[in-house]
């Protein structure tokens, strides 16, 4: 897509426009490059394909006079960190009952460490621990994760 014009048109921009809107968002972005005769002025949107058979288009701003590029990355983590805040405010925690007569409920806890170049679990990074719930239905599963700061026998069972 060449033309600003079908860039402004495009299904990618109007729902960044829609989400700028509410505030989720920033509008424009600005060249951050000191050495830029457009510095901290707006920089125009572009959209383009990975390759020609790909069906997502990448949405990102380039400044037209350093070639300074940004992505809509930190958009997305930030819109989705917002979508996990309203989640966990809809869900009724004192109220959840998982398992039951005729219900089976599965118990686990887990690890989750950085893992840097593939390489297996780096024991010495920071740790995060884990204690999960899973109710299986055919119709309504339900699941309930906790993160425990520590793992001694008390702390767990004042969870449960």
């Amino acid at each position: 897509m060449d033309s600003k014009e079908n860039i402004l048109n495009s299904p990618e921009y109007k729902i960044y426009f829609f989400l700028s809107e509410y505030g989720l968002v920033n509008r424009v972005r600005k060249c951050l490059n000191l050495n830029c005769k457009k510095y901290d002025q707006d920089m125009s949107p572009w959209l383009q394909k990975r390759n020609k058979d790909a069906k997502n288009t990448l949405m990102y701003w380039r400044c037209s006079c350093c070639g300074r590029s940004k992505t809509a990355k930190e958009v997305t983590s930030s819109i989705f960190y917002r979508f996990r805040q309203l989640a966990s405010l809809g869900i009724d925690k004192n109220n959840l009952l998982l398992g039951g007569n005729g219900k089976i409920a599965e118990i686990d806890e887990s690890l989750y460490v950085r893992v840097k170049y593939n390489r297996g679990k780096d024991l010495k990074r920071s740790q995060v621990w884990v204690f999960g719930l899973v109710e299986r239905n055919d119709t309504n599963s339900k699941c309930f994760m906790l993160i425990v700061p520590d793992r001694g026998q008390n702390s767990s069972r004042n969870n449960l």
